[in-house]
């Protein structure tokens, strides 16, 4: 939009962290600039090529942060201000090099001048420029939107129609609610005026939303009007929908009056000795909703359960292997969702495993693995059965590591080609031309491989080609070259090693990992194009690419199993949350040594942990029927408690209360707790 109105700005911008990385690569590569400021020195004196590109990545996406979030800091470091922020000690040191670091940036990008939102809100003052945009814009349930960009559409606002599609967890004013301990902090500082106390899990776990909504109405001015029918209650007496009626009228739940019925399993929390034992106890819940349901109305589908955890990369195998060995009669068909591509996607998959074998010494297990991928062995025309002989033979041919002497030597192991892939394959073709069981030493002491017989010729060529191409391939990535020479020989590896199906995804997958390897091989030639890079920077940085999950969670037709994030907001019958174990949620993010804001924070600045709890927020009052909860409560070993995520011990610190009647309100709630885990 912003390239419709001004001219000369392009539809990627160069500060994004993939494109910036490069560009703070090649600045770090500046002796002189690097010796100038001692701090940043300290970083970079034992850092080897890829510690070196890791710390450009950090630095990237540091900035990305403050473009959005401290943008007067770059404003005033681009008019030569390196006093912005106002720190002291490493921190000062810090914001120097900082500074100097963006001044040198905007010159490598002759972004010098304004910044591209400051000449878009300028040009739109030209009638003719703002009728390039289009007549209204539509954002829909963002769960924040940074102070920057709200500036944006406070701008946007006179020109076009803006449509905000907000999810509020309450239908009542709740801007000003605080925790009772809060309250009397505020109390004590003298600053308790306009708070009160309201319902405690809206205001231990909405601080985000809280946030959000308070940028929204100090930008739009606070004449704006509430649409009540859009709140949707919660029907039922259940304990799940009488709380989440609580939150939504801003009530407490008093002592007593949550009267739990026999068959009300509308919310629950489960203890268990581990993240697996958490999946074998959400499989035999959902067959017994199922069970239930069948008896019943017959409604409830797989589609509309969601199942997410903290660490879904963690989780994705155990969640296969319990969901995969239910019977045929039980099987529930699911959808892992949001995973990152390298882990999802097979093409990309392979590549990796590709580059990573080039890098390495050549273990023989590692290059067998390599060829047992799907789209490997298709291309050289192997099947299980062909394989297994493959991997009979190269076994019997000795070959242990490396791929010839020369290789050896590049990686430092002894000289000689003994036990090296070639080697192997000499003996493999050894067998093939001499006659059964004739074992006399030939060709300079090379023997036959032991114990294989006649082999077949069709599979030692389709073996050859595959240690030719490999053995070509290990040799050019050997050395540094630059980023469109790269391109070229990612490009043709894809063609060399590895065929899709043209029935399945694979065709799709091989294109979306072409895209990614050509988008990475731009970025690093735009930020220079001469500069030459080793196999060990560029297959760090195509696993960095390759590991975002690009397009996060989608609902699927089966139970959709999920990041806990991804799919926030989104109103399931059925929602189980696992893994709320103490530290594994909220997750804890831990800022970089040289972080500013770390050092300065502001009130919207986004924190993990704030976020966590306003995600866990949003699961709940989405959920239609049942909330299921579970978290790892003992040790494994030692069957020693653990304490559960603190989210689960406030919640439980509501509910606890509120079921016990209103003459035992001096009963322990700890000691209900435990019993509940037991049980």
């Amino acid at each position: 939009m912003v390239g419709r109105v001004v001219p000369g700005i392009e539809a990627e911008s160069p500060f994004q962290p993939a494109n910036l990385t490069w560009q703070v690569l090649a600045v770090l590569g500046q002796p002189a600039f690097v010796v100038a400021h001692p701090r940043l020195a300290q970083y970079l004196g034992a850092a080897d090529e890829v510690m070196r590109y890791e710390l450009a990545a950090r630095i990237a996406a540091l900035y990305d942060q403050y473009i959005t979030y401290r943008s007067d800091w770059l404003e005033g470091w681009a008019a030569g201000n390196t006093a912005l922020p106002v720190l002291t000690g490493t921190a000062a040191a810090d914001v120097v090099w900082q500074s100097a670091l963006w001044q040198a940036l905007l010159a490598r990008l002759n972004a010098q001048d304004r910044h591209p939102r400051q000449q878009f809100i300028a040009a739109l003052q030209d009638p003719e420029k703002a009728a390039l945009l289009p007549r209204a814009v539509h954002l829909l349930a963002l769960p924040s939107i940074p102070p920057l960009h709200v500036e944006w559409l406070h701008a946007l606002a006179p020109h076009l129609q803006i449509h905000l599609y907000v999810l509020n967890p309450c239908q009542e004013y709740w801007a000003e609610i605080v925790a009772p301990r809060r309250l009397a902090q505020l109390r004590a500082l003298g600053q308790d005026a306009g708070h009160e106390v309201g319902n405690p899990l809206l205001a231990a776990w909405a601080g985000p939303t809280r946030a959000y909504f308070k940028s929204l109405v100090d930008a739009f001015g606070d004449d704006q009007q509430d649409d009540l029918t859009g709140y949707a209650e919660p029907v039922g007496e259940s304990v799940l929908a009488r709380l989440q009626r609580s939150i939504l009228h801003l009530e407490d739940l008093p002592a007593g009056s949550l009267v739990v019925a026999p068959t009300d399993r509308s919310l629950e929390v489960h203890v268990c000795h581990s993240l697996t034992r958490q999946l074998e106890v959400v499989v035999d819940r959902l067959l017994g909703l199922f069970a239930d349901d069948a008896e019943q109305k017959g409604t409830l589908h797989p589609s509309d359960i969601l199942i997410v955890v903290p660490d879904l990369e963690t989780a994705a195998p155990m969640v296969d292997a319990v969901f995969s060995a239910l019977p045929e009669s039980r099987r529930i068909p699911y959808l892992i969702t949001g995973r990152a591509r390298v882990q999802a996607d097979t093409a990309a998959r392979t590549l990796c495993a590709l580059l990573s074998l080039a890098g390495s010494r050549l273990e023989a297990d590692a290059t067998w693995n390599l060829l047992t991928q799907p789209l490997v062995a298709r291309r050289f025309g192997l099947n299980a059965e062909r394989l297994e002989t493959l991997r009979v033979w190269l076994e019997a041919s000795g070959y242990r590591w490396g791929v010839d002497a020369a290789h050896r030597a590049r990686v430092q192991l002894p000289d000689g080609r003994r036990h090296t892939l070639t080697e192997g394959l000499d003996r493999l073709f050894l067998s093939y031309a001499l006659p059964a069981g004739q074992l006399d030493p030939l060709l300079d002491d090379l023997l036959p491989a032991a114990g294989v017989v006649d082999p077949a010729a069709i599979d030692l060529a389709a073996l050859d080609a595959y240690v030719q191409l490999l053995a070509e391939f290990v040799t050019t990535v050997s050395v540094p070259r630059t980023a469109s020479a790269w391109s070229d020989l990612l490009n043709q590896a894809l063609d060399d090693f590895l065929s899709p199906d043209q029935a399945g995804d694979e065709v799709e997958e091989l294109s979306q990992t072409r895209h990614s390897v050509q988008a990475l091989c731009a970025a690093m030639q735009r930020a220079d194009a001469a500069a030459t890079f080793s196999l060990a920077v560029v297959q760090t940085a195509l696993a960095s690419a390759l590991e975002d999950p690009a397009h996060g969670g989608v609902p699927s037709g089966g139970v959709t199993v999920a990041s806990v994030s991804s799919l926030r907001g989104l109103s399931f019958r059925v929602v189980c949350i696992l893994g709320l174990d103490d530290g594994a949620y909220p997750r804890a993010e831990r800022a970089v040594d040289f972080d500013l804001m770390a050092r300065e924070p502001r009130a919207q600045d986004r924190q993990r942990r704030l976020d966590d709890r306003n995600v866990f927020l949003d699961h709940l009052v989405a959920v239609g029927d049942v909330l299921h909860l579970s978290y790892t409560g003992f040790n494994d070993r030692t069957n020693a408690v653990l304490p559960p995520s603190m989210v689960v011990s406030e919640l439980l610190d509501v509910l606890l209360p509120a079921a016990i009647a209103e003459g035992l309100s001096g009963a322990d709630p700890w000691r209900c707790r435990r019993r509940a885990r037991v049980s």
